[in-house]
């Protein structure tokens, strides 16, 4: 059985994708065809995840193994098919491929029919893809920092030690006490 998977761009209006891929496929081989057809890089972390009615996170799958709780299963891209997960049409998945901002595709299996492919097929391309990693997330004015010193710019109240005012007021260490008054 052929899947046919359309890939959307929350971000970028007039971007998609149209993949065919052998069911019994890895998610991994979905994941590069993706980021080929994107000219992404393969050297980032990425992850799959099932979205319930509500586009809400359910069952992730991982490039790589995460520490999860034991309650949850885990699964692997290469270690997992995509028919064990995928299994009706209109079924939505979303595609993390910037994990420190969160950015991602929608990829909704449009399409089921039989056959196969002789590999996994970006079979059409509209759009620019959005840029793989957000320069902007990354950059001295998100993370706060003065651009002339390299300082960052930080809460008036919080202190070299790591402790805010108000913290060490609850701790009691606002006080000017010898910590090694004890040990002389």
């Amino acid at each position: 059985m052929i899947y046919k998977f359309i890939v959307k761009s929350p971000d970028v209006n007039k971007f998609r994708r149209e993949i065919e891929i052998n069911q019994d496929d890895l998610f991994l081989d979905l994941s590069n065809v993706i980021l080929s057809s994107c000219d992404y890089t393969k050297d980032q972390i990425t992850s799959f995840f099932l979205l319930d009615e509500e586009y809400e996170r359910q069952q992730e799958i991982s490039l790589e193994e995460m520490d999860t709780s034991s309650e949850q299963d885990s699964f692997l891209m290469a270690d997992t098919h995509l028919d064990e997960l995928v299994e009706e049409e209109g079924q939505i998945l979303e595609y993390v491929f910037d994990i420190l901002s969160d950015r991602s595709f929608l990829i909704e299996l449009k399409e089921m029919k039989p056959g196969s492919v002789d590999a996994p097929t970006c079979t059409k391309k509209v759009g620019t893809a959005p840029k793989q990693i957000d320069d902007d997330f990354l950059s001295n004015d998100i993370l706060n920092i003065d651009k002339k010193g390299g300082n960052f710019d930080l809460d008036e109240d919080f202190n070299s030690d790591g402790f805010d005012d108000e913290d060490k007021d609850l701790y009691g260490m606002n006080e000017d006490i010898d910590p090694y008054a004890d040990y002389q």
